[in-house]
Parts: structure tokens; C-alpha cells; sequence
């Protein structure tokens, strides 16, 4: 694959990102965010790079997240990414989690005019026996 071609297939990816204004963040727990519709965000969430964007429509924040592996040093990436499309109803918010235990999570705000996106770590949580 030439450099032509690893850059077209880049930008065809995550082009939501150069197609809108985006906010680039390294997110560490506790990051918080909020969107407004077709602005786009970016974040890296542990070895994951993610590049979201909503539109509301009718009341519900039509999210559309792309997820792939961040790039390594050289800019290439090691898998292939991911597109995940979800409606989230006003007032009401969904989470992704990542495997090695960090979570973004994404609220739809009255009337779907914004949404606030955080990063959390998950925690395995086990009671002591007895």
C-alpha cells in the first residue's frame, strides 16, 4: 500500500473530522466534553483513538462514533476501525467500554441541542468473603 493510499483510506475514516470542527483531547479519567450537533470530537481513551459526532433529530442525539487502535509512531494503525451508530433519547446516556477498562460515556441533553461526553475508568469491583 503507497502513501497515497494509506492517507486516502485515513481520511475516509475519520473525514467526519476534517469535515466538521473538531476538539482534539488526550482524555484521562474525568474528562468531560460538551458537543454541540455536527461538531465533531476526538479523543484518544487508553489504546484507542475515537473520532464521534451527533445530529439531533426528533428529541433523540443520533450519535455516530468511529473507534480504532491509535497509530503507532510511523501514523499506521494496527487494526482496522469501527463505526457505531446509536440513538440516544433526551436526558438519558450510553456508554462504550473498551476492553482494557476505560469508558466513554455520551448524554443527550433536553431537546437534543448538546451532548456532554466523559471518559471514566472502569473498576472491577469484587466483596471480600467471608
Amino acid at each position: 500500500m503507497n502513501s497515497v493510499t494509506k492517507i486516502t483510506a485515513r481520511t475516509g475514516v475519520f473525514g467526519v473530522a476534517v469535515l466538521t470542527a473538531s476538539l482534539a483531547a488526550h482524555a484521562g479519567e474525568g474528562f468531560t466534553a460538551s458537543v454541540t450537533p455536527a461538531r465533531g470530537l476526538t479523543l484518544d481513551v487508553g489504546s484507542k483513538h475515537t473520532v464521534s459526532y451527533f445530529l439531533p433529530e426528533g428529541g433523540v442525539c443520533n450519535l455516530t462514533l468511529m473507534i480504532a487502535d491509535k497509530a503507532n509512531e510511523d501514523g499506521e494503525g494496527s487494526s482496522v476501525g469501527a463505526r457505531i451508530n446509536a440513538g440516544i433519547e433526551a436526558g438519558k446516556t450510553a456508554r462504550i467500554e473498551t476492553a482494557e477498562g476505560k469508558s466513554l460515556e455520551f448524554a443527550c441533553a433536553p431537546g437534543a441541542r448538546s451532548m456532554q461526553v466523559r471518559t471514566l475508568d472502569v473498576v472491577a469491583y469484587s466483596a471480600p468473603k467471608r
